[in-house]
């Protein structure tokens, strides 16, 4: 008999920043941990967390075993919550937890690691249970087997993390795995894997199959994995009744493991045979059980990612409304899972501008140059807002709404609101010298300020989530914009109460058709 081959080093570390959880099978090394940059392209990507340095660590492996070595990083790392930077190489064993700037690195396994205890050996009429806890991978997981049998089942293994990163599908991925998975155990015809729908075990998907023609699944003995989170051998003759669907299907014995990932169950992967009732294992319920912690681990990676796509998109619209400044505390709190539906009251700056005549002027234009028009102002008053801090509720036609101290409170919103006016009729100005200089029809902007409480925040959910202000501050800025002229900045007396040391102003009067005279400021100037 050959001797069996060694399998390759493989470290497993389990990586978990804010909410967020991956796993990382390590099997070539040295490895380099830190943010991915095209200067500085590294093997573990933890750009998600801004605390991990760009080159922040490596990961080595020699004859004393695995090796995290911190390359000098700004934040430094913690083994076992003790400091390891300046110390130099660092051994690596299971059950080590390492601190990545706010990134915690569990390791898993390694080669050599723990192994399972040994099970009963199966007899006619017996079913073996086995709990969901991932084993380890290592030569006693395949003891009694055949010499062919162990390097097979080895090589399934090793290629499991591999298949992972290959599949451009969910469906594709599963599929795959279940066909190498038919292929290890000598005694399988075909098999299944189903998923919980919507997480809720009332309702299976068949995701996967392997059969000559119609799925041979039991929806029963499936069931009984998923609700007891234990993996069986099953095999008729047991005593108990198989049920018409069992004969119907012809299954003689089968194996059967739940997918478990964070104590969820996902669904479960079984392989049966059609001809014996003693054609599986102890030894193979034990290799199920391994296949089906990478399943789950699948599974729950390719829902994370798709809902990673789907708060990206969201994000993405979303974002466009804030300055960069705000953007970039936002994401930090969607990384975290705090960008959630929800508002707060409190005082604010709100500011409403719109074109002077804008009906009049677009009557005479074609539909392309009114667009046009829109396209070269909007974004330049934008980018006064942005430049400011402040918030794009929304433009409504010619019209922008912008908002000051949200959704993070800023104690300077007042005077940010006003500077932002003042940057907008400039910004104004140099589009329209622009514009005379090409012979295009140019425009001016009127703008009210007004500062008050409000409730404000997002609202919604999942992709329609969208930030809104409500209040009656709001209606007051809007009054105060109506009433300003072409390239003037109307302030209420609210804001000009709290801002008047540093601009210069001049006191008017703003008529309003049902509330009254309002006292307003025109601001000439930012001292």
């Amino acid at each position: 008999m050959s001797k069996t081959p060694s399998p390759p080093p493989l470290l497993e570390l389990a990586v978990v920043f804010g909410d967020a959880k991956r796993v990382f099978v390590c099997e070539r090394f040295p490895l380099l941990v830190g943010r991915a940059s095209p200067e500085s392209p590294v093997d573990i990507d933890l750009s998600s967390d801004g605390a991990v340095s760009r080159l922040h660590a490596r990961i080595t492996l020699d004859e004393s075993g695995f090796g995290f070595e911190d390359l000098g990083s700004r934040r430094g790392t913690r083994l076992n919550e003790q400091e390891i930077r300046g110390q130099g190489r660092q051994r690596l064993t299971v059950g080590d937890t390492l601190l990545v700037g706010e990134t915690r690195l569990t390791v898993q396994l390694t080669q050599g690691g723990p192994t399972m205890p040994p099970l009963p050996v199966a007899t006619p009429g017996d079913a073996v249970s086995i709990g969901p806890t991932a084993p380890a991978v290592g030569d006693t997981l395949l003891a009694g087997s055949e010499d062919s049998d162990l390097v097979r089942r080895q090589a399934l293994l090793l290629e499991l993390p591999a298949t992972f990163a290959g599949a451009k599908s969910l469906e594709a991925l599963l599929q795959r795995v279940l066909e190498r998975s038919v292929g290890a155990f000598s005694g399988a015809k075909r098999g299944s894997i189903l998923l919980c729908e919507g997480g809720a075990v009332a309702g299976l998907r068949l995701a996967a199959h392997v059969s000559d023609g119609t799925p041979a699944v039991s929806e029963a003995l499936a069931r009984r994995a998923l609700d007891t989170r234990e993996g069986f051998l099953w095999q008729r003759g047991a005593g108990e009744d198989p049920g018409a669907s069992i004969r119907r299907l012809r299954i003689e014995s089968g194996l059967y493991a739940p997918l478990i990932w964070q104590d969820q169950a996902l669904g479960v992967i079984c392989v049966d045979n059609p001809e014996s009732a003693e054609a599986f294992s102890a030894s193979d319920l034990k290799l199920l059980l391994v296949i089906a912690h990478f399943a789950a681990m699948a599974v729950a990676n390719q829902r994370l990612q798709a809902d990673l796509r789907t708060n990206a998109r969201v994000l993405e619209r979303l974002l466009t409304s804030f300055s960069p400044r705000l953007r970039e505390h936002l994401l930090q709190q969607a990384r975290h899972g705090q960008l959630r539906p929800g508002g707060e009251r409190s005082d604010v700056s709100i500011l409403f501008s719109d074109i002077r005549g804008f009906t009049r002027i677009s009557a005479g234009m074609d539909a392309a140059d009114v667009v046009e028009l829109l396209n070269e102002y909007l974004p330049a008053l934008a980018d006064a807002v942005f430049q400011h801090d402040g918030v794009l509720d929304k433009f409504v036609g010619d019209a922008v709404l912008a908002v000051f101290g949200s959704p993070i409170p800023d104690a300077q919103h007042r005077e940010k609101a006003v500077r932002a006016a003042l940057a907008m009729q400039s910004a104004m100005q140099v589009v329209n010298a622009r514009r005379a200089s090409r012979g295009r029809t140019t425009c001016e902007i009127g703008i009210g300020v007004h500062c008050g409480e409000v409730i404000h925040g997002f609202v919604g959910a999942s992709e329609r989530l969208d930030y809104t202000v409500i209040g009656d501050a709001v209606n007051r800025a809007s009054r105060f914009c109506s009433g300003a002229g072409a390239g003037e900045v109307l302030i209420s007396e609210e804001l000009f109460q709290r801002v008047f040391r540093r601009v210069e102003a001049v006191r008017r009067s703003v008529p309003t058709k049902h509330e009254g005279d309002f006292t307003a400021y025109s601001v000439t100037s930012w001292r």
